[in-house]
């Protein structure tokens, strides 16, 4: 629940893109991310959007997550960089269960995604960044329009999926029973033992 309304925080807090530091990407031609009536951030489904970016997202992974980190927060980073998976059919369309070389249509999850992850659309010569938010429940699809990565909206080339892990919430672990059975135990002994050496 924390995370969540950090996340609401921090979106409320700026425009849908942050381009105010010097971005580790090279920034595209027009349009914005959120382009289109309405805009791409809503067809989506998305909470916030990043870009559009110069060149393939696939070939500048390093920088693509330096840039999550710096639009979204420093707090967020890739769980497993084996989660990112392409459309692409190299790769039997990763984690996505259908694709189409369409500007517009739906993308599938083979296993829907919770938590907060996002999704590089691309398409020509662009890319753009996307980010949800799965909740526990989780997202199996969205509709999508590449009308945020080029002017000439073109087909989709190929959609990527990076599974983040929010530190917003530590997490603590919890003991189990028998660890508090035997802390008990132990202080019972001593207990018995500072009992004897006063009788004694």
């Amino acid at each position: 629940m924390k995370r969540t309304l950090a996340l609401a925080a921090l979106a409320l807090a700026a425009t849908t893109t942050l381009h105010a530091q010097t971005p580790f990407l090279t920034p595209a031609a027009p349009p914005d991310c959120d382009a289109g009536t309405p805009g791409a951030v809503s067809v989506l489904g998305a909470i916030r959007c990043s870009g559009s970016w110069d060149g393939n997202n696939k070939n500048q992974t390093a920088n693509v997550i330096s840039q999550i980190a710096q639009d979204w927060g420093t707090t967020f980073q890739l769980s497993n960089i084996a989660d990112a998976g392409s459309t692409d059919a190299d790769e039997n369309a990763g984690p996505f269960q259908t694709f189409a070389n369409v500007s517009d249509g739906t993308l599938s999850f083979r296993t829907p995604q919770t938590g907060f992850f996002v999704v590089a659309l691309k398409g020509a010569r662009a890319f753009s960044l996307y980010l949800f938010d799965g909740g526990q429940a989780g997202i199996s699809s969205f509709s999508f329009t590449t009308v945020g990565v080029e002017t000439n909206v073109p087909g989709l080339s190929h959609a990527t999926l990076y599974t983040m892990r929010s530190t917003l919430v530590p997490t603590t672990p919890v003991p189990e029973p028998s660890t508090y059975a035997l802390l008990a135990t132990g202080l019972a002994g001593l207990g018995a033992i500072a009992r004897r050496r006063r009788t004694s």
